[in-house]
C-alpha cells in the first residue's frame, strides 16, 4: 500500500514535469525572450523556478 507522503511526492514530481513540458512548448513557439516571458506569465508559469525535467 502506498502512503500519502509517497503519493504526494509522486504528484509533485508529475506536476513539475508537466510544467517543464509546458515551458518548453511555450519557448519553442515564442518569437523572442520577451514574448516567452509574457506567455509564461499568462499561464502562471515562472521560468526562474524551473527544475530539470
Amino acid at each position: 500500500m502506498i502512503g500519502r507522503a509517497a503519493v504526494r511526492e509522486q504528484e509533485t514530481r508529475h506536476h513539475a514535469l508537466q510544467c517543464a513540458k509546458a515551458m518548453r512548448t511555450v519557448a519553442d513557439h515564442a518569437t523572442d525572450a520577451s514574448d516567452c516571458r509574457e506567455l509564461l506569465e499568462m499561464l502562471g508559469l515562472d521560468a526562474s523556478h524551473r527544475t530539470a525535467g
